[in-house]
């Protein structure tokens, strides 16, 4: 799912037709997988090695939503293969990333920062949507309306 802001009427998300897709460097490529063919991945320390059990296809715009959004993050060539749906957000919504001390973001927030190693928390506001990411780990951040 993606979230998507209009500035002028509001927030969308996007309703994915998969779960886990794999795209080329270049993103003209693609495949998709299960969220159990990627447990069956082998691990090196920089890189995830899977079988390919789909065809890989080009990437165009008669493809899924999903797989347009690599082409073009604005618009989408064939919405009618989107499902689409506007959102009032009344609160921020975080998802965390794995492996990273990482958070993804959508809505406007005033964070509080609070760290071992500081006298004083300090206080930041985030727009829209992006990333959070928390380098020290003696840090805390605390969110009013999140989700």
């Amino acid at each position: 799912m993606r979230h998507k802001q209009d500035n002028s009427s509001g927030w969308y998300m996007i309703y994915f037709t998969y779960n886990n897709i794999a795209v080329t460097r270049g993103y003209k490529k693609f495949t998709t997988y299960t969220d159990q063919q990627l447990n069956e991945c082998k691990e090196t320390s920089i890189y995830r090695i899977c079988k390919t059990p789909q065809p890989i296809q080009d990437n165009n715009e008669r493809q899924p939503c999903e797989v347009q959004n690599f082409i073009k993050s604005d618009t989408y060539s064939n919405p009618e293969l989107c499902t689409v749906k506007k959102i009032n957000l009344k609160r921020s919504i975080y998802q965390k990333l794995q492996n990273k001390n990482t958070w993804i973001h959508a809505g406007k927030e005033t964070l509080t920062i609070s760290c071992t190693n500081l006298i004083d928390p300090f206080i930041t506001e985030t727009n829209e949507a992006g990333e959070i990411t928390i380098k020290d780990i003696s840090c805390q951040v605390f969110a009013r309306d999140a989700y």
